[in-house]
């Protein structure tokens, strides 16, 4: 039997329990199940496990409230999310609402056991190099807000990243920057450059942590 002991959060008998039998099967011990936030924080009153499994929902805003409750109350449990989607607007509110990892649905048990046992070994696990340092940074300064330093980036630059955290297209953001789409790529080439950061989602983040924009 493994050492770490995870709880597992979501409304649906029937999907809480499936979730809590993979993971026993997997060695891990089950702390306990909670069907409702107040079940959970009441559990949580009388047994801390290591890490919380919380499905979260994309059209619930009660479960991301739930994510952001745990890491402001419980910061040393890891919380990992189960996405039903792979949407990025979804991934980016997680993160920048304190979970250590997510994995999505269709993951197969060999990466369900990796989160896990990343989380419980550095802290956190997230697929790509960005997320790592990014949220452990946002973290750590307790998502508060910094100025940006007006010499790494120009206005135009800055305007240009407000317009990541939307639904838009690249060639969208040119049309509403009235510029080319070239511009936009010479925008965003510029900036990944600076910022040492490779992705759109990597580059939200940054501009989350620095309360350039903010995921309601």
């Amino acid at each position: 039997m493994n050492t770490l002991k995870i709880a597992v959060a979501h409304d649906h008998i029937l999907i809480r329990s499936g979730i809590a039998n993979v993971l026993h099967s997997l060695g891990y011990e089950i702390s306990f199940q909670a069907g409702t936030k107040e079940e959970l924080f009441e559990q949580l009153a009388i047994e801390q496990p290591d890490i919380i499994f919380v499905v979260a929902n994309i059209q619930s805003a009660d479960s991301f409230q739930t994510i952001q409750d745990l890491a402001f109350h419980y910061p040393d449990i890891g919380v990992i999310a189960l996405s039903m989607q792979d949407d990025d607007n979804a991934i980016i509110r997680m993160l920048s609402r304190g979970i250590r990892g997510y994995i999505l649905k269709n993951s197969d048990f060999d990466e369900l056991k990796e989160v896990i046992e990343s989380i419980g070994q550095k802290g956190f696990h997230y697929k790509e190099p960005d997320y790592g340092r990014l949220v452990k940074y946002i973290r750590m300064n307790n998502l508060r807000k910094h100025r940006m330093e007006e010499e790494l980036l120009t206005e135009r630059e800055i305007s240009f990243l407000k317009f990541l955290a939307t639904e838009l297209t690249y060639k969208e953001i040119a049309a509403k920057m009235f510029v080319s789409a070239r511009t936009i790529d010479g925008y965003r080439n510029a900036i990944c450059d600076k910022l040492k950061i490779k992705t759109r989602i990597g580059l939200v983040l940054f501009a989350i942590q620095k309360g350039i924009i903010c995921i309601n």
